[in-house]
């Protein structure tokens, strides 16, 4: 964590590869991918002090029974997590109270990089994909791998990013 006077504080170790992380709204939950664990994992969250407590595991994607990593991660205003799955061909929509899988997408690219809320309402998900794991076979098979897919009518929305105030002398 790097905080508004710029001094740097370690909060997790022993991570392989750092990917998604977001917040509830009312930060007190911490929500954060590993993607070598294949784990989404809650943490309690102090926002005065930027400390994380209490790890819990909210959904290990393989013994949910998809394929591929957990990647970009973001948060609907009802506080559900959407999961983009590189590999796995999906976004998912999980409850993380309980790990319940609420939505499960099917996508036209096998490696789906990160979702993100958009559009004036926040109501459109845009999906990023990679084509860059992929052969000329499956390029042909998958002509749209590498392109920003859209989602409309989900039926919620996302919240704006949170911003960083960061000040330099």
């Amino acid at each position: 964590m790097i905080d508004q006077d710029l001094k740097l504080h370690t909060r997790l170790t022993n991570i392989s590869i750092s990917n998604g992380l977001i917040w509830n709204k009312n930060y007190t939950k911490f929500y954060f991918i590993d993607s070598a664990t294949f784990n989404i994992d809650e943490y309690d969250y102090q926002e005065k002090k930027g400390i994380i407590s209490n790890k819990r595991v909210v959904i290990n994607i393989r013994d949910a029974g998809f394929q591929g990593i957990a990647d970009g991660l973001n948060i609907d205003e009802n506080d559900n997590l959407w999961i983009a799955l590189f590999g796995g061909h999906h976004v998912i929509q999980v409850n993380p109270k309980t790990g319940y899988i609420m939505k499960k997408i099917k996508m036209p690219a096998t490696y789906i990089t990160s979702v993100l809320w958009g559009g004036p309402n926040y109501d459109v998900l845009f999906v990023l994909s990679s084509r860059f794991h992929l052969n000329e076979t499956q390029l042909i098979a998958e002509p749209t791998a590498g392109c920003v897919f859209t989602i409309t009518n989900l039926g919620v929305k996302g919240r704006p990013s949170n911003q960083a105030i960061i000040q330099t002398s």
